[in-house]
């Protein structure tokens, strides 16, 4: 099974976003890395390197040209982001950058980026239910 980004969660200010990596991260990596990086780090399928994961959390918007951009959202590096009202009506989605560690120089090598789906962009939207003094205790 490849590897699949999905973002679950409720896009509204004060409510957590998951990123949730599905499939078996072990084979899809062995099977994307390719045979120089596997020799020179002396990486076998009974050998399997240590992978770690970083998150990004990422907003879009429309710009005046009619294009997206995305930009990082400052600070939001885990699996779990807390919506935040600065980004009310902008789309949400997440990546994952995949890396191992060669055991014996402790370099960082990367593998691969997986990104979350299309279909999975969050549009953040204000919780009516909320009072602006329960959002300022949240963000405190």
């Amino acid at each position: 099974m490849r590897l699949r980004l999905r973002v679950v969660g409720n896009p509204a200010c004060g409510e957590a976003l998951r990123a949730v990596l599905l499939g078996d991260l072990n084979s899809s990596m062995m099977t994307m890395m390719n045979n120089k990086i596997r020799k020179t780090h002396k990486i076998s399928d009974g050998n399997l390197p240590d992978f770690y994961l970083e998150y990004a959390w990422k907003y879009s918007r429309t710009d005046d040209d009619g294009g997206q951009s995305s930009l990082p959202v400052e600070g939001a590096t885990g699996p779990i982001y807390i919506v935040n009202r600065n980004h009310v009506g902008f789309k949400i989605n997440a990546e994952v950058n995949i890396y191992f560690r060669d055991t014996e120089t402790e370099e960082k090598i990367f593998v691969a980026t997986v990104r979350g789906e299309t279909d999975d962009d969050k549009i953040v939207q204000q919780d009516i239910n909320r009072t602006d003094d329960m959002d300022k205790r949240i963000f405190r």
